[in-house]
């Protein structure tokens, strides 16, 4: 079964590899790129003298962009690590650093709610420029000072997609938000019409799925935990079942 991945390109690997071990026929498409930031403004607004009980990284390229700054490095001295999902602290992991705490859903809102901080405490998060301010919203109602330093942000890939890659495809898989709206910017507009008739959108949380949906999806199931792998292993076994 043919199925569309739209991610960044330093997923195609990975994505593609998880859709063949559950039985599916991956065409990767790049719809976004990742743009660092200059954080140098941002550093000067977070006190780096300021004793940070947690750092909170929210994605792995917010963890893997995190180790290209000597100054921000420093500023996580003595916090104890957080991470918004398991790919996340394996980024971690892989650099020698303990993570001590991941939610129960992976979602910034959860771990705000979550995460084991006291009232008066200071949390710094580590995060990308497209992300909501649910989290720090969240650690504010709890009594919580956040320091919020956005690290890159994610620019669409414009360069049309030719349908002849997508035609015959089933299911198309998102991992966020912009990157259905950055399938939306690849595609042409008579090619966007006619593919979300022969496909349903398999997002992989329900912020992404609710974004599908706006957009003229039909939409599928949610995974049980808000992963790649928790999502194809899901579409594994609805295939399996011959659900879809």
């Amino acid at each position: 079964m043919k199925v569309i991945i739209a991610s960044i390109s330093s997923n195609s690997r990975r994505l593609r590899a998880m859709a063949k071990r559950n039985g599916f026929d991956p065409v990767f498409i790049s719809v976004l790129k990742i743009v660092p930031l200059d954080i140098s403004k941002e550093l000067d607004t977070c006190p780096g003298n300021a004793v940070y009980s947690w750092a909170v990284f929210t994605s792995a390229t917010a963890a893997s962009l995190f180790f290209k700054s000597e100054r921000l490095i420093r500023y996580i001295k003595g916090a104890k690590l957080a991470a918004v999902g398991s790919g996340t602290a394996r980024s971690l992991q892989r650099k020698g650093l303990r993570v001590d705490f991941i939610p129960s859903e992976y979602t910034t809102e959860k771990l705000a709610e979550e995460l084991p901080a006291n009232p008066g405490s200071r949390v710094l998060i580590l995060r990308s420029k497209d992300g909501n301010n649910a989290a720090e919203e969240v650690l504010g109602k709890r009594g919580i000072v956040s320091c919020r330093i956005d690290l890159y942000r994610a620019s669409f890939v414009s360069k049309p997609v030719k349908l002849e890659r997508i035609r015959g495809a089933k299911i198309a898989i998102f991992g966020s938000s912009k990157e259905v709206m950055g399938l939306e910017n690849r595609l042409s507009i008579s090619g966007i019409s006619e593919f979300k008739k022969e496909v349903v959108a398999a997002p992989i949380g329900p912020l992404t799925g609710d974004t599908a949906m706006k957009m003229g999806y039909r939409v599928i199931d949610m995974p049980k935990a808000y992963t790649y792998r928790s999502l194809f292993e899901m579409l594994g076994e609805l295939k399996l079942g011959g659900r879809i």
